[in-house]
């Protein structure tokens, strides 16, 4: 009788600590794209990046805006200008339409290249995060919500990574 008692103790206070310990010392999942769509610290990289090149945007929209009046200004005149003036036209407009694709490929690849060089610098701040919230939090494994095709939302720590960032 005494052995029973001790026995269904023992199940009582396993199965109440149970929940704490699969909390305490288990497993956690982070929605990165959530990370990514709602901390402060990935807005203030975008309104960075956007910043940077501002300059450089609106300069290729007034060369856009500059190779587009020109030439509704050749289709307009087209009907009064001498041949060799068309062809000066043209040739300065090509040259333009070229100049501009040139420099709207510069500026889109440089703009990418910042994009992996702040996106590398943001993620590196973010696995660190959760580093030291999975040791604070004595978790033994943290998982991706992708990798996972299942997951209890009790699992989800992103909002508390959300918080360590910002």
């Amino acid at each position: 009788m005494k052995l029973l008692k001790t026995v269904l103790a023992s199940a009582c206070l396993v199965a109440l600590t149970a929940p704490t310990l699969v909390n305490a010392g288990g497993i956690g999942v982070i929605d990165m794209r959530e990370i990514l769509a709602t901390s402060k610290s990935a807005a203030k990289v975008q309104e960075s990046l956007k910043s940077e090149f501002k300059e450089r945007e609106n300069a290729l929209r007034g060369m856009e805006k500059t190779l587009k009046e020109k030439a509704e200004k050749m289709q307009r005149n087209s009907a009064v200008m001498s041949e060799n003036e068309k062809n000066k036209v043209e040739r300065e407009l090509v040259s333009l339409q070229r100049d501009f694709q040139r420099k709207q490929e510069e500026f889109r690849e440089d703009t990418q290249i910042r994009q992996r060089e702040e996106m590398s610098k943001f993620m590196e701040n973010v696995q660190k995060k959760v580093t030291e919230y999975a040791k604070e939090k004595d978790f033994e494994i943290i998982v991706h919500l992708e990798a996972a095709p299942y997951s209890k939302e009790k699992l989800n720590i992103t909002s508390d990574v959300i918080a360590k960032l910002d």
